[in-house]
């Protein structure tokens, strides 16, 4: 697969970024570039590699999951600068428009 300026264009245009047509072209060869480098993996021999559920050999450490304090949203909530009805009150972020 090849990336040509049309993804480059709609990947810009999905992460909501503008680009210049310089960049854009100097992130279309940097796109194909990785491309490239993850297509020479397939030509590694993996028939006798067993496979990984994790790359960390050690086991995970399990401990009791017991609540330690119940009901402390109040105390939680004085150190919000505002809070309505025991939730924190926050700046919109997302506009529907």
């Amino acid at each position: 697969m090849s990336i040509d300026n049309t993804i480059v264009r709609r990947i810009a245009g999905l992460a909501n970024i503008e680009i210049s047509e310089q960049a854009e072209a100097q992130l279309q060869q940097d796109l194909n570039k990785i491309l490239d480098y993850v297509g020479q993996l397939s030509q590694v021999d993996t028939n006798n590699v067993e496979p990984l559920i994790s790359p960390m050999l050690e086991q995970a450490v399990w401990r009791a999951d017991s609540i330690a304090e119940d009901n402390i949203a109040d105390k939680v909530l004085q150190n919000a600068p505002e809070s309505e009805m025991g939730f924190f009150v926050v700046p919109k972020v997302v506009d529907n428009a």
